[in-house]
């Protein structure tokens, strides 16, 4: 009897364990089919990268995997077919509409490699400009779903509400193409793209970059597909394909870093041909996988509003702030004789500049709101005593003079490196920098020992040039 008793209380045990457990894992997966969409944030943003690669993900998953996947989502959802060219009884998915209270979500789904680099290359004039080309695959699938599409976004769009583009692969080109032609996108909040090929001539990538920051493309570590097609040699450039935009997101085993593209033709040199329908790079799990890596952390997607189970708890007596840490109290390089300092936040850390004695070389560190990092060096960087730093185009810019005072330089940090030392101005004795943010536009004001009145210049981001100097008389 008494083994009786205690087997049924061992069972209840179990059984009040393994229905715990349950409840656990149920709050756990609850919370993983949240979509926590940020679509406040119009500037570029890694958690929404990582959602809208997963609503680009459910192509390849079909039709009753996105209807269960918008239910766990709580979205309402519209599919966009596309009719086959050669067989008018079959069509296939070609777009997800999604939308919200606040948002509109346009997912384009993109052909395979193989289909893609199998299709002989022409040319389409994009819409009435004269010399702009676009691939005439990627502009014919648009057409061929345009008044569906225009149809649904018409019927969900209302005032407030923003607008974002995705795809993956030729999806991602397909967007980009909708963004730019179809007259309810034009005003989308973002376009994000995933293992995108390239789209159009030189003419066409000079109009498209009017899209400016609103438009951001990650390439997964050597994935071809964003390389075709081919840049071929003996080619005129009306007819050479380019890629859109001034900067592009490299994903990496070390990270993804926001990289300039400076080659007229290419970011990256063409693809091998032998191994190009057998890459593993072009896969939208990877870009998934390595984006959910690199997500900082962040706040929980449904805080609980009230963790103390007190309503009305006391508060202690006399509390005590914890100080917070100082500048120098730990990693302080020794010898220093500061003569200046400059400082700026950027991505949530607060940086301070500072100097040797006699301009030797400039130092930083940076705060996370609980400890500063170490003092690091900038390599070849002296200044004359006046240095200043600021954020801008998602990059910290440290702008300075010559050790002996003269020439305004600058360096930037894109959050993984610094670039080299990059000349501003040719000017003699600088005294003093301040900057300021305008209009998008970077200005840098400075006097000149010996001179009356204050100089200035700007950085226009549209022509990716610096402005000539400008004297205001006092």
């Amino acid at each position: 009897m008494k083994k009786s008793i205690r087997h049924i209380c061992l069972l209840i045990i179990i059984i009040l364990i393994c229905s715990q457990t349950y409840s656990a894992d149920t709050v756990n997966n609850n919370t993983s089919d949240v979509f926590d969409f940020r679509y406040q944030d119009r500037e570029f943003n890694l958690h929404n990268a990582y959602l809208l690669a997963k609503v680009c993900e459910l192509f390849d998953k079909g039709e009753d995997v996105i209807s269960s996947q918008m239910r766990k989502w709580n979205l309402e959802y519209d599919i966009i077919f596309e009719q086959d060219d050669d067989d008018s009884n079959n069509r296939y998915l070609s777009c997800i509409v999604i939308s919200s209270d606040n948002y509109i979500i346009v997912a384009f789904r993109g052909a395979s490699l193989s289909e893609y680099v199998n299709t002989r290359r022409e040319l389409s004039r994009f819409d009435n400009h004269t010399d702009a080309v676009v691939d005439r695959t990627i502009f014919d699938s648009l057409n061929n779903i345009r008044q569906d599409l225009s149809d649904v976004i018409n019927r969900v769009k209302t005032d407030g509400k923003s607008m974002w583009i995705t795809g993956y692969g030729l999806g991602g080109a397909t967007g980009l193409l909708s963004g730019l032609n179809m007259g309810n996108l034009d005003n989308f909040t973002g376009l994000y793209t995933f293992g995108q090929p390239r789209i159009g001539n030189q003419s066409f990538k000079n109009y498209a970059d009017i899209i400016g920051r609103r438009y951001y493309r990650f390439v997964y570590n050597n994935d071809p597909a964003t390389l075709y097609p081919r840049f071929e040699t003996g080619v005129s450039t009306a007819r050479k394909y380019f890629h859109v935009g001034r900067y592009y997101y490299k994903i990496k085993e070390m990270g993804i870093l926001r990289k300039l593209i400076t080659d007229d033709s290419s970011d990256e040199p063409n693809p091998p041909i032998d191994n190009i329908f057998n890459h593993d790079d072009h896969n939208i799990k990877k870009y998934i996988d390595k984006i959910k890596k690199s997500l900082p952390p962040g706040p929980n997607p449904n805080p609980n509003p009230n963790p103390n189970p007190n309503p009305n708890p006391t508060p202690s007596p006399n509390p005590t702030p914890s100080p917070a840490p100082s500048l120098g109290s730990e990693n302080k390089p020794k010898a220093r004789n500061n003569d200046v300092v400059a400082s700026c936040e950027y991505k949530g850390k607060l940086y301070v500049f500072h100097d040797e004695k006699d301009g030797k070389n400039i130092w930083y560190q940076h705060f996370d709101a609980n400890k500063w990092s170490k003092n690091t060096k900038l390599n070849k960087v002296m200044t004359g005593g006046a240095l200043n730093a600021v954020t801008y185009d998602d990059n910290i810019y440290l702008i300075y003079n010559g050790k002996d005072g003269s020439n305004i330089y600058y360096k930037y940090y894109d959050g993984s490196k610094w670039s080299n030392q990059i000349l501003v101005d040719k000017s003699t004795k600088i005294n003093y920098i301040t900057t300021v943010i305008h209009n998008d536009r970077l200005y840098i004001f400075y006097n000149r020992k010996n001179e009356t009145g204050i100089w200035h210049k700007y950085y226009d981001k549209q022509k990716e040039a610096w402005s000539k100097s400008f004297k205001n008389d006092l």
